[in-house]
């Protein structure tokens, strides 16, 4: 019952981190929604004490989920954050920003630590 033609992946923090890095790396996969995550497979050396980004344009549809605390950290980075170079190299980039999240509401630990 499942599509193997249509795979899409989707993380959390590192995980979304990961499923970003195989949107890169692997054909089969066609969508990627990365959950408050830094895209750290971005960033392919590291010369003259700055990064170097991949200039590949990101290959498939890209969704970033930004908890508002990461949002505002990247937002001090601006052109130097491994995903906001992503989505403005991806065939396709949506950015959508929950106000009032932090990091771990998107994991259930607030609902069992207090």
């Amino acid at each position: 019952m499942i599509d193997t033609d249509e795979i899409g992946l989707f993380g959390h923090s590192l995980g979304g981190a990961a499923a970003a890095e195989l949107g890169r790396e692997r054909s089969d996969i066609t969508a990627i929604i990365c959950i408050d995550g830094s895209m750290l497979g971005e960033a392919v050396e590291f010369e003259n004490d700055a990064y170097v980004y991949d200039d590949t344009p990101y290959p498939i549809p890209l969704l970033n989920i930004y908890a508002q605390s990461h949002y505002e950290q990247a937002q001090e980075l601006k052109d130097l954050y491994y995903n906001y170079h992503a989505s403005s190299q991806a065939v396709e980039s949506y950015d959508i920003l929950l106000k009032g999240a932090g990091h771990l509401n998107f994991t259930d630990l607030p609902m069992i630590s207090p």
